[in-house]
């Protein structure tokens, strides 16, 4: 039969009523056996659990460290006779639980291992919950032990304990030593002792717990504490105290001292600053404070550095403030003392000057205060030149500072002198000058007043020369007054100053009207001479010109002027406005 036929054939067996009891019947019988091989093995994975659980229980059990609590209890008992006797009657009940109890059931758990393998899982059921129960009494008797050796030890690993903390400061102390070594290196030995001491301690403090004097060795540790704790505060505090005290408080201070040498070697007259005294007193203060950080003693060390190296600070700006002061004072010294003689040699030619001035001028009581108060200024002066001269050649070399300063003082006062001797120049200038425009201002009005009294006779209009003849002949005999004033020495200069301030308005009065009236005299004429081209032709421009010459007679020259153009315009309009445009 082929493979055609045979599918064939189990396909139309499958179809008929048997073949498909037949394929639920199989199919139930492998489902039954399935279900009865899941149970089988997950009950035995239930039971390997429960035999790791044992196994897990016994292997916490045996791996207690008792041996190391004994071992405590033994080294103690070498040297105290009571935990000796503990030690005995743990050491027995000990061996007897292993004998007994634990090391029996290491050979049982490997037993129990082998026959789980063997799939005798009924059998093995109660034998493994058995077992549990023991193993779990076990573990706990075996605990229980435990901590029984461990209420023994207890003083000596709470000491240990409290010891570990105490010795993890002492390990921070040593790290912020070795941090700020350079900056304690000063203080190196001091330090080390220390160290060594607490080493030391902690030596006897392990000897203590091994002997079981944990009374003694706790009051050890609480002073190891107090020690640590202080250390700890020190090496925290101390180090910027200690660089700022012993490097570079120093180093400040030789440098100053370096220069405060180099500025002697130069010359330099420092004695009177008292630098040395002050140098002296900062090295021996610099030298306490290294006795006192010897002994780790620093409270108030921090302000006391700081008010050294303000001290130290004050020296050096002294010693850069005579560097600076020699240099401005020999830049500037010849040159002070040069202007300085130079005004005073002005002064004497102003004070020679002076008798002339007075001979050729009467000033105002100004001139005299600015020449009084010139004198007291310049006198000052010299008094300051005297003072410096004083300081400079002296039996006792001063400072540069107070010679500048003194320098100063006479430059200050120089500066006053001089604008006063340029303020009494301008003056004097101005007096002269003063003078000589009033000259002028008076030479040039007489020539004025001239120039108009003739203008006013050209006119050829007696009552016109008559109405201005007593003005003109004052603001002469006013001008002349003026004249002689400034030409007659010693010139009273405030006098012509005052004449003239009174004439100049009457004068320029004077000149704007005789201007105007010479105006109005020239048109008023033109306009007669114009109107009488109509004056036989028309009676009205005779009557108007007979009356305008009469008012022209009279100095009336505006009257004139303005009836004479009125009539013009009346005849014809704008003609003569026209005829003025092209004169």
């Amino acid at each position: 039969m082929n493979f055609e036929e045979i599918r064939a054939y189990l396909y139309e067996f499958a179809n008929s009523d048997v073949g498909t009891i037949t394929f639920f019947v199989v199919a139930f019988v492998i489902l039954f056996f399935t279900s009865i091989s899941f149970l089988k093995y997950k009950k035995e994975v239930k039971l390997r659990k429960k035999v790791n659980q044992i196994k897990d229980m016994y292997d916490e059990a045996v791996k207690l460290p008792i041996d190391q609590q004994l071992a405590i209890i033994e080294k103690i008992g070498k040297f105290n006779a009571a935990y000796a006797q503990i030690y005995v009657e743990k050491n027995k009940i000990y061996n007897n639980l292993k004998l007994i109890d634990i090391d029996p059931f290491n050979d049982e758990i490997s037993k129990l291992e082998n026959e789980l393998k063997t799939r005798k899982r009924k059998k093995i059921e109660k034998t493994i919950n058995n077992y549990f129960v023991k193993v779990q009494a076990l573990s706990e008797k075996v605990m229980n032990f435990y901590f029984s050796l461990k209420e023994v030890t207890k003083e000596d690993e709470d000491a240990r304990s409290r010891a570990f903390k105490v010795r993890e400061s002492l390990r921070e102390c040593r790290a912020l030593y070795n941090k700020n070594q350079d900056a304690l290196c000063y203080n190196e030995k001091v330090f080390m002792d220390i160290f060594d001491d607490i080493d030391s301690s902690f030596i006897r403090f392990d000897e203590y717990l091994d002997q079981g004097k944990f009374d003694q060795a706790n009051d050890l540790l609480g002073q190891l504490e107090d020690t640590i704790f202080r250390l700890k505060e020190d090496l925290t505090q101390m180090p910027k105290i200690a660089a700022f005290a012993t490097q570079v408080l120093p180093k400040r201070l030789n440098e100053v001292i370096d220069t405060y040498n180099y500025l002697r070697g130069e010359g330099y007259p420092l004695h009177s600053l008292r630098i040395t005294n002050t140098i002296n007193d900062i090295k021996n203060e610099l030298a306490t404070i290294k006795e006192q950080l010897n002994f780790l003693e620093y409270e108030g060390l921090g302000e006391l550095c700081h008010e050294l190296s303000e001290s130290i600070e004050v020296v050096r700006v002294k010693l850069q403030k005579e560097k600076n002061a020699r240099n401005e004072f020999d830049k500037n010294c010849n040159y002070i003392y040069h202007e300085v003689e130079d005004l005073e040699r002005r002064f004497i030619k102003i004070k020679r000057g002076s008798a002339d001035i007075y001979k050729i001028y009467k000033p105002e009581d100004a001139y005299t205060k600015l020449l009084d108060d010139l004198q007291h200024e310049i006198s000052v002066l010299s008094m300051y030149k005297r003072d410096l001269d004083t300081y400079i050649h002296s039996s006792t070399p001063q400072p540069y500072s107070i010679l500048l300063e003194k320098l100063k003082i006479l430059d200050q006062q120089k500066k006053v002198v001089n604008t006063m001797v340029d303020e009494y120049s301008q003056f004097i200038t101005d007096m002269k000058n003063e003078v000589e425009e009033i000259y002028e201002s008076c030479m040039n009005y007489t020539l004025r007043v001239k120039e108009c009294e003739s203008s006013i006779i050209d006119c050829n209009v007696e009552s016109f020369y008559l109405k201005y003849q007593d003005r003109t002949s004052d603001l002469l005999s006013k001008l002349y007054q003026l004249r002689q004033t400034v030409l007659t020495q010693p010139i009273d200069v405030v006098e012509a100053r005052k004449i003239l301030l009174t004439v100049e308005p009457i004068i320029e009065d004077y000149f704007e009207e005789v201007d105007e009236q010479l105006s109005y005299c020239r048109y008023a004429e033109r306009a007669i001479i114009f109107a009488n081209q109509y004056y036989g032709d028309f009676k009205d421009v005779r009557n108007v010109v007979d009356r305008a010459e009469v008012h022209f007679a009279n100095a009336e020259f505006a009257i004139a002027m303005d009836i004479t153009i009125e009539i013009i315009e009346k005849l014809q309009p704008g003609v003569y406005n026209h005829k003025l445009s092209n004169t």
